[in-house]
Formats: C-alpha cells, structure tokens, sequence
C-alpha cells in the first residue's frame, strides 16, 4: 500500500504519539519525521533562493514572507516540535518512498475530490504544462500522486513522438575510414595514416537521430526509470528506450537544452522537452534539490492562483479586453523613474484601464474588520489607480459561502479625489467554476460607469 500523508498549506505535521487522531495536527511516524526534517534541513542549507521556471521568474516563499523556506520547523506549546507546510502545494518524495501530498488550504466544489481536479486544471495553465491532457481521475481518486501523474504524462508524450518518429539530423563525424568522403583532415592524415597511404581521415557529416533534443529524452527516460514506483510505469519505459538505443545520454544538460532548436522541424519536440526540464533541472518550477531518492514538485499557491485567473481571463474575453498579467509599464515616481509597479492583471479597451488584482486568502464576514482586507493591499491599489489612472481596481479573493450571499463591497475615494474617484471592488472567485466567475466579473466590470 502507497505511503501517503495528505496535508493542506500551513497544516503542522507532528510525531507526537499523543496526537495520532488530532483533528488540529497531521501525524507522522517519527522515522518518516525525522525523514522530512532532514530534507528540509538540506534544502534550506543548499537554496538561497528557489527558482520557478514555470512561471519564469525567482521567488522565497510567498510575497509577503519573503525569504522562508518552503516548510517550517519550530515549536509548539504542548506539543513539541512542528513542521509547519508554507504556501506552496505539491508533493515532496522521501527517500523511504514516503510522500507528502501538499493539497491547497481553500477547497473548491464539494470537497478534497473537487480540490484535487481543480488543482490539476490550474496546474494545466502555467506555461509548462499547456497542451497536457491532465488525468483529473487520477489526482481525484486520490490513490495516485503528483509525480506519478506527472510521470504518465510524460511517458504519454515521449510515446506519440515515437509513433510519429524521432527526427534526425545532420552531425559532425571524424574518422579514420578506408574509403574517402567529407574532407580530410591533413594534420591528422600526416599523424594517423603515414605508413596507411590506404586509410583516409575525414570529418564529414552523418544523418542520425543523434541530436541534443533526442539526448534529453533519453537521459529524462533513465532518470525516471528510476523515479518510477509503479511497475507499470517501468515497463513502459523499458518498451521505449530500445527506440533510443543508438542514441547516447546527455554528457551535458544545460548544453543540450540550449542547443536545442524551436522552428518547424522540431516543433513536436516542444512539449516534451520543456517537461524534460521539469525532470532534469533542479530549476524547474520549485523542484527543490535533492538526491536520486528524494525530491519535490511544489508550486506557489499564490502565484498559481494569478496565473490561472490571468489565464483563463486571457482565454475568455481576450476579443472585448486587452489583458495584460504582471503589467511592468509604470513607476511609483517619474524623477527619478523608481519603485516599478506591476498589477496582476491590466484590463485595458480603447483608453479604458481597469486594474485586476490576485489575493490567496479567505475573506472573513466582519466588515467591522473591513473584512480581513490588509490596509498595506489598499495602499498598493490606490497607488495603482492613480499610476495607472484607472477608476476602477478589483481584488479578486477566493470565493467563500458568506460572499456569494453579500451586496456588492465597494471603497470609494470620492470624486474630489485627484481628480477622479478611485473605487475598490471586493470579488469572490469561484475557482471550480472560473468561466461562470469570469463572466460575472466581466458584467459587473462592465456595468461600472467609466467602464
């Protein structure tokens, strides 16, 4: 039976015999405990920074603690010691073969089952993972991880190129031959073939599947051998390397992928190799490092919320709005031009701007407490408004049961302000349903006067 703990984003997960049945901590067995700590004692010691390749740009932690790791270690009153799950969702792979599954901290739809499809829909829309048929039935059933659906896909992939066939490619061959082609390298032919008169040393150029991209995919297809804990996954990698026999493992990675070429001849390579990157590269997306025996596929929730509301948007009004994610056009200040500014998402039709901008949080049903909203998140759209001279500002926060019931929320600065109001507008996203959410944004965007 598969070893699995399942935990949500900032659960705590102790090895305290006193809390094996807590409904407020996840227990683990101490061996499988003592497993974690010293991994995540490994990757913090050896990762200054963690690097996101599929959303392509650098991040510690979550925006608003910078600098943490991916998990915490501290402790408890009462309890002991802890380790705290950050804002990052996925699975970490122990060595043992124990596995973490990291599942978001809101549920969408009816519950973990739903929070699993959905997750994998939105894993779907990072720049990575576009084209991939996604097995939701897989993450549903709750019986198969991450990896190992990442791992199915990849096979999936690596199987359609070789029914369609591996491409080759021209490449440069030296060679002491008797019989002459290409040129011949007179150095050579002087050292090699004094006494020989009969032999020819040559470089020419030889058609073969030998190319960088080819290399990849078979160094990817070994390491997952490896990876694998099912064996029907290594069965079918055994049935695919036989194809790649001719062609030798990558000696250099990072030479390779850089050698590999995007245009129309390749461009069924496309897909793959940016999946060989996930598996081959400790910089793919937050695949933290690690041993052979050890590893992670963890994403940052909030960024992965951004994207995929900035995707989907993308996708379903792009032909009545401009969209614009991690808009870089403005400064705070004009002398000296510092203290960039970027909006999650910038609307724009005509000259109208409206400003769109990602929250992962539950709102609270206290408008005494304005909600929950930060008064820093406030500051930062008011200085989006005006920049950007936009009237209209949303924060899109995860839907909740109160906000479905709710009147609109609405913060309006008066229109004596600066010359123009600047309205903030409260939303609740449904990610389960993101197109009927979507629609329901863009109405009501739409029906602002200004707009």
């Amino acid at each position: 039976m598969e070893k699995i703990l399942e935990v949500k984003e900032y659960d705590q997960i102790t090895c305290n015999e006193r809390y094996r049945n807590s409904s407020k901590y996840k227990f683990l067995e101490k061996k499988f405990y003592q497993e974690l700590r010293a991994y995540i004692e490994n990757v913090t010691r050896n990762s200054d920074s963690y690097v996101n390749q599929a959303f392509g740009k650098k991040f510690s932690g979550s925006r608003e603690e910078e600098g943490k790791p991916f998990m915490l270690i501290h402790q408890e009153s009462g309890v002991g010691e802890v380790i705290e799950a950050r804002n990052f969702v996925g699975l970490i792979q122990l060595e043992s073969g124990m596995k973490i599954q990291i599942l978001p901290k809101i549920e969408f739809g009816t519950g973990a089952d739903e929070t699993r499809e959905v997750l994998l829909k939105m894993l779907k829309e990072m720049k990575n993972f576009s084209g991939w048929k996604l097995s939701a039935a897989k993450l549903a059933s709750g019986s198969t991880n991450l990896y190992d659906i990442f791992i199915d896909m990849y096979l999936q992939e690596a199987k359609l190129l070789v029914k369609r066939g591996l491409r080759s490619d021209y490449e440069k061959v030296e060679g002491n031959l008797k019989s002459y082609k290409g040129k011949l390298l007179v150095s050579r032919q002087l050292r090699e073939n004094l006494v020989h008169q009969e032999r020819f040393y040559v470089r020419y150029q030889k058609f073969t599947r030998n190319r960088a991209e080819n290399r990849l995919i078979k160094t990817t297809l070994l390491r997952l051998k490896k990876a694998a804990s099912r064996e029907k996954q290594i069965q079918e990698i055994r049935n695919l390397l036989p194809v790649f026999e001719e062609i030798p493992v990558s000696s250099n990675i990072r030479n390779d992928f850089e050698k590999v070429r995007a245009d129309r001849n390749s461009r069924e390579y496309e897909q793959i190799i940016q999946w060989s990157k996930v598996f081959l590269e400790d910089e793919s997306f937050a695949c933290f490092s690690g041993n052979e025996k050890a590893r992670s596929l963890l994403f940052p929730m909030e960024e992965l919320y951004e994207n995929y509301v900035a995707c989907r948007l993308k996708k379903h009004r792009e032909n009545t709005w401009k969209v614009f994610p991690q808009d870089g056009g403005h400064t705070l200040f004009d002398s000296p031009k510092r203290f960039q500014i970027r909006p999650d998402i910038v609307l724009r039709r005509e000259d109208k701007c409206v400003i769109l901008d990602t929250k992962w949080k539950l709102l609270e049903d206290n408008q005494w407490n304005n909600y929950g909203i930060k008064s820093a998140d406030m500051y930062q759209m008011y200085a989006y408004s005006k920049r950007y001279k936009a009237q209209d500002i949303w924060l899109l926060y995860p839907m909740t049961e109160w906000m479905k019931k709710q009147e609109k929320i609405v913060y309006d600065s008066g229109v004596e302000d600066a010359g123009f109001p600047t309205r903030v507008h409260i939303f609740g996203v449904d990610v389960a349903d993101i197109n009927g959410s979507l629609d329901k944004l863009l109405t009501a965007i739409e029906a602002e006067k200004g707009a």
